[in-house]
């Protein structure tokens, strides 16, 4: 999207869509997170924290995502941790989608594993939900897809890892009940290529079966990380 007007803009986003002046709206570039799912950094900046008024303002502020000092069009997703002014803040699923919250644990992420590849070196290349890579030895592969890892942003180092499976704690990430905690009650599994596993979850005592691409395990008895 090189241009975006802000009518056109996710309704999600929490900005001024009528009335304004200006008709058009800071747009993401391509990255680790889809267009319908992601909020350029600029828009963060200025529409979500107030920390500026104008486009020339955002950008000069210094802001970081995961770490690294970003262009205000890099697309923040699920799960991503911003820094600015010396505040962190963790974008987190709800019923809108996204939202921005102020956290003090800004150096830990967590990663849910969608896919991976066994590459030379007898080593495996582990495939996560914000694009990131992580090569570990083959007889220290024990993740499974589904399966989520808590993460060091500044160590760069593998803290814990949350299976999906009966049990564990997880947060709905998408659909109607988006941002809703509850616990694994059954993983149902695909019985053919036409169909997809999904998972049951009680949500105060309510069990509710959805998409297992939903569902983002994020602890055991409580969340591993402020949310």
């Amino acid at each position: 999207m090189a241009i975006l007007k802000r009518l056109a803009a996710p309704k999600f986003w929490k900005i001024a869509r009528r009335g304004e002046k200006k008709k058009f709206i800071i747009s993401p570039i391509p990255g680790p997170h889809k267009k319908e799912r992601c909020i350029p950094l600029g828009v963060i900046i200025r529409d979500y924290l107030k920390l500026a008024e104008t486009l020339k303002e955002v950008k000069k502020v210094k802001a970081k995502v995961d770490g690294k000092v970003r262009n205000y069009k890099f697309p923040v997703g699920l799960f991503d941790v911003l820094e600015i002014g010396g505040k962190s803040y963790r974008i987190v699923p709800s019923k809108n989608i996204l939202e921005i919250k102020e956290v003090k644990d800004g150096n830990l992420k967590p990663l849910r594993l969608e896919d991976k590849t066994y590459v030379k070196g007898n080593k495996v290349q582990l495939h996560f939900h914000d694009g990131r890579n992580i090569l570990v030895k083959k007889d220290q592969d024990i993740y499974k897809t589904g399966d989520v890892i808590l993460f060091d942003i500044n160590q760069k180092k593998i803290l814990d890892t949350l299976k999906l499976e009966k049990g564990t704690l997880a947060i709905i990430i998408d659909g109607k009940n988006a941002g809703n905690i509850g616990k694994i009650e059954e993983i149902i599994p695909s019985k053919s290529l036409t169909t997809k596993t999904r998972v049951k979850i009680n949500i105060d005592g309510n069990v509710i079966e959805i998409p297992k691409e939903y569902c983002f395990v994020i602890g055991r008895d409580s969340p591993i990380i402020e949310i």
